[in-house]
Formats: structure tokens, C-alpha cells, sequence
């Protein structure tokens, strides 16, 4: 309806009526124009890749054991970091080789190998790790018997994290995160492959004839750990095979060579794989050799199975010598 008072609509305006005027235009309140076009100071759209792995994935509480894992790790292969909580879960795991008190809620995950490797598991992240964490790698789940590997403390958090090494052979493994002396709370585990080296199993030894030097070697391939006789000893081993004919004796010395990084080597003599003590060992300065003396007193020839690590993770080159001494 018609303003009162005012003339129709579209009718002309009276005589003498004031002309409209336009709205003002709004003003830019902004800063002065440049005149220069902004430029994009990111990444480059394409071309280049931010890509920092695979996003983590939050597995929950979950806690039902063997019968029911928290998920499948495949290996060799990229693997985000896994992300769980175990507090409020039940000890349905029995404990672990390495720390018999693992009396924590545990989370089980499967492991699945296609093709040889080596693997680090850890639970290192800083922030995502809040308790006294053990892992254990097993071929049974239930059976603490078939472990490959374990360890409690050795990582970058002493009290805190664990670090694991292994290789690998194709087939179906299972790993144990488990709290010691029922500690529980938030982990963030961590998978990274690498490639092995091919004496870093027991069964698969290289040959060291005695009276030779063997050089270039580098525990960076090595496998899984062993505290027997060295009990210091958390890196992880290359393996050789020495032959002594009857009534003869050997020294080993294994030298570590290049000048980073400064590694304190050890060395172990065993009889066989499945030994849980020394013939011989030793165990080097920083960055100087370890060298041991064995002799085989028997009649027939004895084959010995010779251990090469480092005290810690770090890992490093060598040469391992065996002149030979008379009997």
C-alpha cells in the first residue's frame, strides 16, 4: 500500500520536489592498494609432496587377547603408527621370556609376512606413550616358549618405551604390547622394516675360515638381540660359523671401522643356536675392538657359532679377524 500521504506509485513526483540522489558507495577501509598481486608463499601445488607417512590409526581399547587381536600388521611395507589404550582391560596373555612380570591389560596384533625382512616394532612416540610398556613377539600367541624376540626398557624412554628387533621369515606372527606389573595406559606403536642382512639369523651364518679376515661388515641388517652372557648387550647380532680342527686354539677380534657413529662392539662364542650360555665373549671400548681366546680340546673338529653385536641400537662397520694360534 501507498506511503499516507504520498503519491501513488510511479506517479511523477510534485513540482518542486527534490531530486534522489545514489547511495554512496561503500568505502574500502582496508590498507591502500599496491597494485601488486598477492603471492602464494606455500608449497608448490603440484610437483612436490608433504606426505610425512601414513596417518596414525586409533585402534581403541578393545583387550580380548589371542582370541581377538586389535588388527594385522603386513609386512615388508609401509605401516602408520597404531594408537591404542589398554587401560580397563584384563591380563589374558601369559607374560613374556624377557620381563616375567607383564601383568598389564595387553593388546595382541597379528603379524603377517609375505617376504623375508627385518622389522623395529616400537613404542618410542614421546607423546602417545604413557606407561611402562613390554613387547614380545611370538610365533604362538599363548606359548611364550616360541618368542622371538622381547625386550622391556630399550627405548628412547628408558622407563617408558620399548624397542623390538626381528627378522622375519615369511608366515603368521603375533605381537604382545603388554604393561609391566600391570602398569596400562595410552601407546603409540610403531612398525619400520628394513632390509636384512643375510646372516642375521642363527640358522643362516656366514663362514669364517680360520686364519681370515672378513671386512666391510655392518650391523645396520643385523637381527634380533641377545642378553646371554652380556646382559648390557640390546643391539642386534650378525652370526658366522668358525671350524677349529682338534687341539687348536683360536682368537676372534672384531674391530669396529669408519668413524661414525662411535659403537662399543660385543662378541660371543657359542656352541650352538639354542645356547643360552657363552663359550667365550668379550666386549670392546667405544669405538675399539673386543677380542676373545676359545680352544677346542676335543679330538674331532668342532663348528662354533660366532655372535656380533653392539652394547646399544647404534649401529656401525667392522672387520672380524680369526688368525689362528697353535694348539
Amino acid at each position: 500500500a501507498p506511503i499516507a500521504g504520498g503519491p501513488p506509485p510511479g506517479a511523477p513526483a510534485p513540482p518542486g520536489a527534490p531530486t534522489p540522489r545514489a547511495a554512496p558507495a561503500p568505502t574500502d577501509a582496508g590498507p591502500a592498494d599496491t597494485g601488486v598481486v598477492p603471492v602464494d608463499a606455500g608449497p608448490a601445488d603440484a610437483g612436490q609432496s608433504t606426505d610425512t607417512g601414513p596417518a596414525p590409526t586409533d585402534v581403541g581399547m578393545g583387550g580380548f587377547g589371542c582370541m581377538a587381536p586389535q588388527g594385522t600388521i603386513a609386512l615388508p611395507g609401509s605401516v602408520a603408527p597404531l594408537m591404542g589404550r589398554t587401560t580397563g582391560g584384563t591380563s589374558m596373555v601369559p607374560s613374556a621370556l624377557c620381563r616375567s612380570n607383564t601383568s598389564g591389560p595387553e593388546h595382541v596384533y597379528t603379524v603377517q609376512v609375505s617376504t623375508r625382512t627385518g622389522v623395529v616394532f616400537d613404542t618410542d612416540a614421546m607423546t602417545g606413550t604413557t606407561f611402562d610398556t613390554v613387547l614380545s613377539l611370538r610365533s604362538v600367541c599363548t606359548n611364550p616358549s616360541t618368542e622371538l624376540s622381547c625386550d622391556d626398557d630399550s627405548g628412547e624412554a628408558p622407563d617408558n618405551s620399548s624397542r623390538l628387533r626381528a627378522v622375519l621369515d615369511p608366515g603368521t606372527y603375533s605381537l604382545i604390547v603388554d604393561g609391566y606389573n600391570g602398569n596400562s595406559g595410552n601407546y603409540t606403536l610403531r612398525a619400520t622394516p628394513f632390509t636384512a642382512a643375510s646372516n642375521a639369523t642363527c640358522n643362516t651364518p656366514i663362514s669364517l675360515p680360520l686364519g681370515d679376515t672378513i671386512e666391510g661388515q655392518s650391523l645396520e641388517g643385523s637381527g634380533a638381540p641377545s642378553r646371554a652372557c652380556r646382559t648390557s648387550s640390546l643391539g642386534g647380532q650378525l652370526f658366522y660359523s668358525l671350524t677349529l680342527p682338534p687341539n687348536t686354539t683360536a682368537q676372534l677380534t672384531v674391530t669396529p671401522t669408519g668413524t661414525t657413529p662411535t659403537w662399543t662392539p660385543v662378541l660371543r662364542v657359542l656352541n650352538t643356536c639354542e645356547d643360552t650360555a657363552c663359550l667365550a665373549d668379550a666386549q670392546g671400548g667405544a669405538g675399539t675392538a673386543a677380542t676373545t681366546t676359545f680352544a677346542n680340546g676335543s679330538p674331532p673338529p668342532i663348528t662354533y657359532i660366532v655372535s656380533v653385536a653392539s652394547t646399544a641400537a647404534t649401529t656401525g662397520t667392522f672387520r672380524i679377524a680369526a688368525p689362528q694360534r697353535s694348539g
